[in-house]
């Protein structure tokens, strides 16, 4: 009995206890959910000691949260975005906003909404502030700092004034009228395409970021367009207007610079000065400029210029019959269309701007056409060797899947030779060397060098086409691929569960995650996207789905092909993140009643450190629970 007694009265006491703490909680109302806050926008310096993301709420102004990950130190600016690191992870840069109320207000007005621009050191945490700055660029070293200003109204042409920052030094270089600059890939030149209002001045300038001179590449009254760098070397190319009195509008002549390091003219191409350019084409600007991996080898968009032509007076009388009517608002269907009529208004912007890839190349000044009525669509492989041709006439009109037929084409020559019939898509290794594609619920390559092709996946007893994947179209499409390694020895493909690395020639394959009968979905988790292969000495990634416990997280296989799990538990786990130079990383965590937050680690990802802290007002509500429910 007096056991009972003091149950019941613990009873009592706990129920007094929970009381105030009950009637501190409030029942959920969308005025509430108003101060509700959103994460995006997330960026982690290169050296991992530095966080930034941005906060919006459902209803009011939002900021942008800089904090150091390994203190206590935060730093807070109201109307903040854009978060941006320099490489050298000494400088923090970010756009900053105006209030909703006075964004509102410059609506009402008629007025545009111009941005500031803040630049923090990160050493001194001292900030300086920059107006009306539109947008902004670290160089590769983190030595300099471009930024953009607005366009002032009564300016007709594309330049505007930029400021070059030396943030070594701290002394702001002004330049007027600059359409477009880009840093090259290490970040000592950076090119200025100049577009006046007078034409005088246009050109494009070359600074040396190391010396602080200037050099003029070209001047003229023309205008000056597609401003490009080789992805590793210090070879620039641009386009220059040009016209003619028997065609109707503009073409370009094209800048080829292979070293701007070095004191030599450039490489011209004029399309009425080689033989081999098509009768009445023009290379059009919007295509841009692309460098091949050997520096010799320029690549632009041509397509069919207007040729200049007396319209003769029709004096019939139909004519004078259809005079006054608008024949704008008539659209003519014929069932012989490729692309049904809705189609065709929904790509009219693209079709009006199709054109043929094109090379030129800069040692024998060869001219060749890569793409034609024909073969319209082409891409080139990882070396910029060949290109991959896609012809779909044979099988148009097309209404489930785009059936092609599939051409390997010679840059050099421009030799076709037809590899696969009736095919979706291929695409190439990074290196060149492969072509991949699916085919027969299977993963084939095709060997460039030797013409052949192979069932790489043959020998695997699993299925690689999506079974589950509802499309309407012929066949299941694959569960798709990760990445290839550097050399293109072997890619990562994917099953239901599995990650397999699978050789080109299809000789050795492996299993690397063996996940099938725990029904956890396995993928590579891509850090660096610019990075377009595998490095044969570093980990590989993978993020973890359990299809039954909806649980989440992260493994990495080492370099001895062991898999080791990082994080894995009942909540949902993503954005995994790492820092360049470091082996730190972020990743975030929420769930039904846990708000979305970043944590960081270290390589071994024991304890990790909340580094963010959105909707701590949550606590305050009441507020549901989960529960996996299996039916």
């Amino acid at each position: 009995m007096k056991k009972s007694n003091v149950s019941f009265g613990i009873l009592i006491l706990l129920l007094l206890i929970s009381l105030p703490l009950k009637a501190q909680q409030k029942k959920l109302t969308p005025a509430d959910y108003a101060q509700w806050q959103r994460m995006y926008a997330t960026s982690i310096s290169d050296d991992g000691n530095w966080f930034a993301y941005q906060i919006s709420l459902v209803e009011g102004d939002g900021w942008l949260m800089l904090t150091k990950v390994n203190s206590s130190e935060e730093h807070k600016f109201m109307y903040g975005s854009q978060p941006s690191f320099s490489e050298n992870s000494k400088w923090f840069a970010f756009r900053i906003g105006v209030s909703e109320d006075e964004a509102r207000k410059l609506k009402k007005q008629k007025k545009p909404v111009h941005y500031n621009l803040g630049l923090m050191n990160l050493n001194s945490a001292e900030v300086d502030t920059f107006k009306a700055i539109q947008d902004f660029e670290f160089s590769e070293t983190g030595n300099h700092l471009v930024m953009k200003k607005y366009k002032a109204e009564e300016v007709k042409t594309d330049g505007t004034d930029i400021i070059i920052r030396n943030l070594n030094t701290g002394a702001n270089q002004l330049v007027g009228n600059v359409a477009d600059y880009q840093f090259n890939d290490a970040g000592t030149y950076l090119a200025v395409q100049i577009d006046a209002n007078e034409k005088l001045g246009n050109g494009v300038q070359l600074f040396n970021l190391n010396t602080n001179s200037i050099t003029i590449l070209d001047s003229d009254t023309a205008d000056y367009k597609a401003l490009s760098w080789h992805d590793e070397k210090n070879a620039l190319a641009f386009m220059k207007t040009t016209t003619d009195t028997s065609h109707i509008g503009e073409s370009h002549d094209v800048y080829a610079f292979p070293d701007v390091t070095k004191s030599t003219a450039p490489k011209v191409f004029h399309q009425t000065e080689n033989k081999a350019f098509p009768e009445n084409s023009k290379i059009v600007d919007y295509a841009g400029i692309g460098w091949a991996e050997d520096g010799n080898t320029v690549f632009f968009g041509i397509k069919d210029w207007e040729i200049k032509k007396e319209e003769p007076k029709d004096t019939s009388a139909i004519a004078k019959l259809n005079k006054g009517l608008d024949s704008t608002n008539v659209a003519v269907w014929h069932w012989k269309d490729a692309e049904i009529q809705p189609e065709q208004e929904v790509r009219q912007k693209r079709l009006k701007e199709a054109n043929y890839l094109s090379v030129w190349h800069l040692n024998n000044g060869n001219f060749v056409q890569l793409a034609d009525d024909k073969i319209e669509t082409v891409q080139l492989t990882g070396d910029q060797q060949h290109a991959i041709g896609y012809d779909a006439h044979p099988y148009e009109p097309a209404f489930r899947e785009g059936w092609n037929d599939v051409y390997l084409i010679d840059v050099k020559t421009g030799d076709r030779k037809k590899i696969l019939e009736r095919q979706v898509g291929v695409q190439s290794s990074p290196g060149g060397k492969y072509l991949y594609y699916f085919k027969d619920k299977n993963w084939w390559t095709y060997s460039i060098s030797s013409g052949k092709h192979a069932n790489i996946t043959a020998g695997i007893d699993t299925r690689f086409e999506n079974y589950k994947s509802i499309h309407g179209t012929e066949n299941f499409p694959p569960f798709g691929t990760g990445q290839w390694v550097e050399g293109d020895d072997w890619l990562l493909v994917y099953d239901e569960y599995d990650v397999y690395r699978v050789w080109a020639d299809g000789k050795k394959h492996e299993n690397l995650t063996n996940s099938t009968s725990d029904e956890i979905q396995y993928r590579q988790a891509r850090m660096d996207y610019d990075e377009d292969k595998l490095a044969k000495n570093e980990p590989i990634y993978f993020s973890k789905y359990g299809y039954y416990t909806k649980d989440r997280g992260y493994a990495r296989l080492d370099r001895k092909n062991r898999l080791t799990e990082l994080i894995y538990e009942p909540k949902m786990i993503s954005r995994l993140d790492k820092a360049d130079s470091s082996d730190d990383f972020v990743f975030m965590v929420e769930s039904a009643n846990e708000s979305p937050n970043f944590y960081y680690t270290g390589a071994n990802f024991k304890n990790p450190k909340a580094i963010t802290h959105t909707n701590p007002q949550q606590e305050e509500y009441y507020w549901a629970d989960d529960e996996l429910i299996t039916f």
